[in-house]
């Protein structure tokens, strides 16, 4: 008898065992539809962060892309790390420069430092939208300052973030979450760009260094020519060291290269570099009023 009822408790484990091993199996399976789903949806597309720049010892502008060949994008939301070295003291505030969107749906929710996963996170969002998104969409260009000067040790190591409550998530047709974590990426790089708008100017300043960047000597005063774009940007000298770069008005890009001569003696030789800047559109100054053609009531 006592045979039958270990049998019988050995036909009862066996059974709930190959259950749950079939369920578990299931939502695995369920699981990996989901991921092939989301790959599938961002196949040839991908969102990277791009032109991480140090303006100056309190600010930081970096810009975001996304890049795709016929994607439903209906909305989105971004969360980044950071290294939170670079706060120090300070206090961290993050903008959107407006007028970089080149999608209909541009950040307006969300934007700001967000702490509600422990740690501190730059993040944004758009409202529900629709769109297709065809080639390279700039989503918009950031600005992070602190209110002290961040470590001149540290550097910003901006990260996407995928966990916790405030991540990143991508939604297509019909708001399907279609974020694929293998398709966003940040690209660093020594690109040298900033932005202002058609009613500001910025002052630009070379600042010679040895190849340890160590500070140097240069002989006479620094050479500066706009190469390209020459319709948004104009320069105003300072000294023998700087320029303003004054926009002019038009929406463009202008690249500015700044020369000087590193032998203190003869021959000549010369050093250079550029800077980008990007003239955006300024806030609503008027209302203009258009009329249409006069019509019969």
């Amino acid at each position: 008898m006592i045979y039958i009822y270990l049998l019988i408790i050995i036909v009862i484990i066996l059974v709930i065992y190959f259950y749950y091993k079939n369920k578990n199996s299931n939502n695995n399976s369920d699981e990996n539809k989901a991921v092939k789903i989301r790959i599938n949806a961002m196949a040839n597309k991908k969102v990277t962060v791009e032109n991480i720049i140090k303006i100056n010892n309190s600010e930081y502008q970096f810009d975001v892309y996304i890049e795709a060949t016929g994607l439903q994008l209906t909305s989105y939301q971004v969360a980044l790390n950071f290294n939170q070295k670079i706060i120090k003291n300070g206090i961290l505030t993050l903008e959107y420069i407006l007028g970089t969107c080149e999608l209909n749906n541009p950040p307006a929710y969300g934007l700001g430092i967000n702490d509600a996963d422990g740690i501190k996170k730059l993040t944004f969002a758009s409202g529900p939208g629709g769109e297709i998104v065809l080639g390279k969409k700039r989503i918009g260009k950031f600005k992070l300052t602190n209110s002290l000067n961040f470590p001149s040790n540290e550097d910003i190591d901006l990260s996407w973030s995928f966990n916790g409550f405030i991540n990143t998530i991508f939604l297509g047709e019909n708001y399907n979450d279609i974020t694929s974590e293998l398709l966003f990426s940040i690209i660093k790089g020594d690109i040298n760009m900033i932005t202002i708008n058609e009613n500001q100017k910025v002052k630009l300043t070379a600042n010679p260094v040895t190849a340890k960047g160590n500070p140097a000597v240069i002989d006479g005063p620094v050479t500066w020519q706009v190469v390209s774009g020459s319709n948004f940007i104009t320069l105003t000298p300072v000294d023998n060291f700087s320029v303003y770069a004054v926009a002019v008005g038009p929406v463009g890009v202008a690249t500015i290269k700044a020369s000087a001569d590193s032998d203190l003696g003869t021959p000549v030789s010369i050093i250079s570099n550029t800077i980008t800047v990007e003239v955006v559109a300024g806030p609503a100054a008027t209302l203009n009023i258009i009329a249409g053609n006069p019509e019969q009531q």
